[in-house]
């Protein structure tokens, strides 16, 4: 259903929706956020009302909800086992603690390199998505599309000692993202943070992922 309604995976968080979406009973024609409603992965976090009409804000109930959704359907988009799923999202977030970026390659590549062909889709967008997910899981703090004063952020993990900014491509090279963080001047939306702020290029291709760590 995510797939065939081309529902922006990393959207799933404070979604708006109207009482007959919710209430829906129509099995032909359920919306995917009535699906998750129906089925407890979402729960109404407030209802707005605007003039003459009224919406609610949906979210997930807590971070275990949100971790196994998470789990799951990544495990199904890219045909990975869940718990192994689990188990690399873990150990992506030490190697990024550590710096260690040779593991952190590794295992990026390693779960994406399972993608079936008939699940892939050749957009930056499905791949910066995934990302994000696979962030979502490992428990750091982060923030997808930041907006700046002069761009936008695709990605951002804090840390208790460091920020990591990344820009995602795809079909084009780790060296056009890095520059675009520096031409774009990210880094100071974070410079009164006193963490160390790390830029990461990420470029996606059918054959891989590559990385680039910028200054």
């Amino acid at each position: 259903m995510i797939k065939r309604e081309k529902f922006d995976i990393t959207a799933s968080e404070n979604l708006m929706a109207v009482e007959e979406s919710l209430s829906s009973d129509d099995l032909e024609n359920l919306q995917l956020k009535s699906l998750l409603f129906q089925t407890g992965y979402l729960t109404i976090k407030k209802k707005v009302r605007e003039s003459f009409t009224e919406h609610y804000i949906l979210d997930f109930p807590n971070y275990e909800v949100k971790s196994s959704f998470n789990r799951y359907l990544f495990a199904g988009l890219t045909n990975n086992a869940a718990d192994i799923t689990g188990i690399y999202a873990a150990e992506i977030k030490i190697a990024l603690q550590k710096e260690d970026y040779e593991t952190f390659l590794h295992h990026i590549r390693f779960l994406f390199a399972k993608i079936p062909s008939n699940l892939y889709i050749a957009e930056e967008r499905y791949f910066h998505s995934l990302f994000i997910m696979i962030a979502a899981l490992t428990g750091i703090d982060i923030e997808s599309e930041v907006n700046t004063n002069i761009g936008r952020i695709d990605g951002v993990l804090e840390f208790m000692d460091k920020i990591y900014l990344i820009e995602f491509k795809f079909n084009k090279s780790t060296d056009v993202a890095v520059e675009q963080i520096k031409k774009k001047r990210y880094s100071e939306k974070y410079e009164t943070s006193g963490k160390k702020i790390i830029h990461i290029g990420m470029n996606f291709t059918r054959e891989g992922v590559n990385i680039k760590i910028g200054d």
